[in-house]
């Protein structure tokens, strides 16, 4: 865990992204580029437009939605990515690159600030053979968090303990979602 930490805090997407398990990868690409998918074909609709809509990313993971938004560039990312060449991404490469554009607009990052604090590690549950938790404490001053313990749930693949990943460490909110 204290790895993980360390990746996140000196932003290295991809020592983070190693230490996440596939599962919890292919699943968070699946919400963000669900979410990328419908709400860009949502504002590309004339008829959608100025709508507050809310949406079901998993419904917009399939080849027929990305089909139909593939070349709809996503400006949110560096380099304003299709999302055509977003779908085509490996779960861990989309996490990277989802990282690094959560990061990159420094006053919308809601995590940003959370990326730098230090985490102290409390100590750990081992539910079975392939599952444990991992309990800490995010050390910053605030009435809202003193004292609050954070958790952290691990699944062993490979021989290795990997993250399932929390709303501390990688906070999933999507990148693009309604104007």
């Amino acid at each position: 865990m204290q790895a993980a930490f360390d990746a996140y805090g000196r932003s290295d997407w991809s020592a983070l992204g190693s230490l996440v398990h596939p599962d919890a990868l292919t699943a968070f690409r699946t919400a963000q580029l669900g979410s990328a998918v419908g709400f860009s074909l949502a504002q590309n609709d004339p008829q959608m437009r100025g709508r507050n809509i809310g949406i079901s990313p998993a419904d917009f993971v399939s080849e027929d939605a990305i089909k139909k938004a593939e070349g709809i560039r996503v400006g949110k990312f560096p380099g304003k990515p299709t999302i055509g060449e977003l779908a085509r991404l490996s779960p861990n490469e989309f996490f990277v690159r989802w990282c690094q554009a959560a990061v990159q607009d420094n006053e919308r990052g809601p995590w940003l600030a959370m990326q730098r604090v230090g985490r102290q590690i409390i100590g750990e549950i081992i539910e079975n053979d392939t599952l444990a938790h991992v309990m800490y404490r995010v050390q910053i001053e605030s009435i809202y968090l003193a004292g609050k313990l954070e958790v952290m749930s691990l699944k062993k693949a490979d021989g290795r303990w990997l993250m399932l990943l929390n709303d501390d460490v990688v906070w999933n909110f999507p990148l693009v979602g309604p104007k």
